[in-house]
């Protein structure tokens, strides 16, 4: 049960929220990048990068483990 929400949540996030985590990404690096300079960018960058292919793996791997039902 806990595996079959996880799967859901993770690739509801996986697929619909591109748009809005690219969009918070744009603006708060944007942010970042006019206060503190490029290397915050790039560590920025990197961050959001990671989490959003963690998130990928995630739902992918769990809709993997999934027995058809």
């Amino acid at each position: 049960m806990r595996t079959k929400i996880l799967a859901i949540v993770s690739r509801v996030f996986s697929e619909m929220a591109f748009g809005e985590l690219f969009s918070v990404w744009l603006i708060f690096t944007a942010i970042i990048t006019y206060h503190r300079g490029f290397m915050a960018f790039v560590v920025s960058s990197g961050i959001y990068l990671t989490l959003f292919m963690g998130l990928l793996a995630t739902g992918h791997l769990l809709s993997r483990s999934d027995p058809p039902e």
